[in-house]
């Protein structure tokens, strides 16, 4: 391997340098954004969305009780031929024990989804980790490199280049 190096642009190291900074900036603030997307998602649906469908079996379980109370009610007065009555009153218990049984559907369904969704943010998080990882302790020392790279390279071209010595230092008369 060759000790020397053939620099035609200290500019395009210098370019480079800043496109990696914009890059990495960028790519900082777009793992953040996903991580945060993520857990608001799993936020919502394992604590907003479960605390919401629980209260709703509890409103829903009061209304299909209502509506059996008054199913029970109207049977007790069919004796006086309020058929009519009835019917509608099995029709409001059946829509209600059905919307009672949505809303257990979504708690099982949350409970069902509940480790998938854990899993899929740890695999998340476990595949976003080295580049995260890169971020912030690599790509600051290879950006480091650069800077150096750049100023030993504008010392070097600092120096004045050696001149040829005249024929009087040489010895010549």
């Amino acid at each position: 391997m060759s000790d020397t190096a053939r620099v035609t642009s200290i500019q395009s190291i210098q370019d480079f340098r800043e496109v990696l900074c914009l890059f990495a900036e960028e790519a900082r603030n777009a793992l953040i954004a996903a991580d945060m997307e993520a857990r608001r998602t799993l936020n919502f649906v394992l604590n907003d969305r479960l605390a919401y469908w629980k209260s709703e079996i509890k409103r829903r379980t009061e209304k299909a009780n209502q509506a059996r109370i008054e199913m029970h009610r109207k049977k007790l007065v069919q004796a006086n031929s309020e058929a009519k009555g009835l019917s509608e009153a099995r029709e409001a218990l059946r829509l209600a024990l059905a919307r009672l049984e949505e809303a257990e559907q979504k708690v099982r369904t949350i409970a069902k989804w509940k480790p998938i969704l854990e899993h899929a943010m740890t695999e998340y998080r476990a595949q976003s980790q080295p580049l995260s990882d890169t971020l912030q302790g690599e790509l600051p020392h290879a950006l480091g490199l650069l800077e150096k790279m750049v100023a030993a390279l504008e010392a070097y071209l600092a120096l004045a280049p050696p001149t040829a010595p005249s024929a009087a230092e040489m010895g010549g008369s």
